[in-house]
């Protein structure tokens, strides 16, 4: 998912009456490292970049409209 997707999803939710939004974890986004074996998520120092950006991206668009947290930040 890229930021634009999570921006739209995450307003949707909150739209519908979400509380909160954990708008990280982990990824499928095997692009992120060498020599994938795409197999599972990734987590960790390898999401870093990924995650801040994404968390970014929604924060700009929803903070003060509900609770935001990110996870997976390594």
């Amino acid at each position: 998912m890229n930021s634009d997707q999570a921006v739209d999803l995450t307003s949707l939710a909150v739209e519908k009456g979400a509380d909160g939004i954990i708008a990280t974890n982990t990824t499928v986004d095997y692009s992120l490292v060498k020599n994938p074996k795409e197999i599972g998520g990734l987590s960790g120092a390898v999401l870093k970049d990924k995650s801040f950006e994404i968390f970014d991206a929604v924060a700009k668009e929803l903070y003060g409209k509900t609770v935001l947290i990110s996870v997976g930040r390594d």
